[in-house]
């Protein structure tokens, strides 16, 4: 079982450096939307509040209704600390999926920053190169402003690290740091370019900036059947430390 605290401190440092478009807390929940094109963390209640014992239904219709107000289906994220400690099992029982699991690592900046070399570019703002090394080769236009829109959100201190072989840019990513925390987001090497550790290259080009920070931990998320990924992180020092995945409802 993780640690409830450490669970509930690492989901609001992600709150705040992968910013929704439009908030509002309910009974405890606090609900994120972020349009259709957005990523399920944008687009779903964080639950790891809930004020409002024995009124657990109605909690659900009424997040029902602000998500379907906006054009999107219902969704929560569940982690080991969500509650109420029913939630799980009532969104099953009205027909909610289970959808995407993740891993949340956490490893210490000043052990992942040891193969910083300084040929990482550590950069203010999210350039054309940056956001082209960071997108899906899949995405679109729409996608790719749609992304772009999040990133100006944030408001924690961050930076943005890439990667360019040979003119081209071929791996990017994202620190945000947050007191004790910084977070890595976005991280992907273009395909292209795999197998020649750039991955390792970023990561600790990004630590080495959250320590200038004073960061204590670095957290990541990463998808809970990408062993490939898992086990890059894991010979960086990163640790398993909780899961979470998403009910989604069917229909707005």
């Amino acid at each position: 079982m993780a640690d409830q605290a450490l669970v509930a401190a690492v989901e609001r440092a992600a709150l705040w450096a992968w910013p929704p478009r439009e908030t509002r807390y309910l009974r405890g929940w606090l609900l994120r939307a972020s349009g259709p094109l957005s990523p399920r963390r944008v687009n779903s209640a964080q639950t790891l509040a809930f004020d409002d014992p024995g009124r657990l239904e109605p909690a659900i219709a009424e997040a029902e209704a602000w998500y379907a107000a906006r054009g999107l289906p219902a969704c929560f994220q569940l982690t080991e600390a969500a509650v109420p400690p029913g939630l799980d099992a009532a969104l099953a029982e009205r027909g909610y999926a289970r959808e995407s699991e993740s891993l949340v690592m956490l490893g210490d900046p000043a052990a992942a920053a040891a193969g910083d070399d300084g040929t990482v570019e550590i950069l203010h703002r999210p350039l054309q190169s940056v956001l082209a090394a960071m997108a899906d080769p899949l995405w679109g236009d729409p996608q790719r402003r749609e992304r772009a829109a999040l990133l100006a959100r944030i408001r924690r201190p961050h930076r943005y690290a890439l990667v360019t072989v040979g003119g081209e840019p071929a791996a990017g990513g994202l620190v945000v740091a947050d007191g004790p925390l910084a977070g890595l987001f976005a991280l992907r090497t273009q395909p292209p370019f795999r197998r020649q550790g750039l991955a390792r290259r970023l990561v600790a080009a990004c630590a080495a900036w959250a320590r200038t920070q004073g960061a204590e931990r670095l957290y990541l998320q990463v998808e809970a059947d990408n062993a490939p990924a898992i086990d890059l992180y894991a010979r960086l020092g990163f640790a398993a430390a909780y899961r979470y995945g998403y009910r989604k409802a069917t229909e707005c």
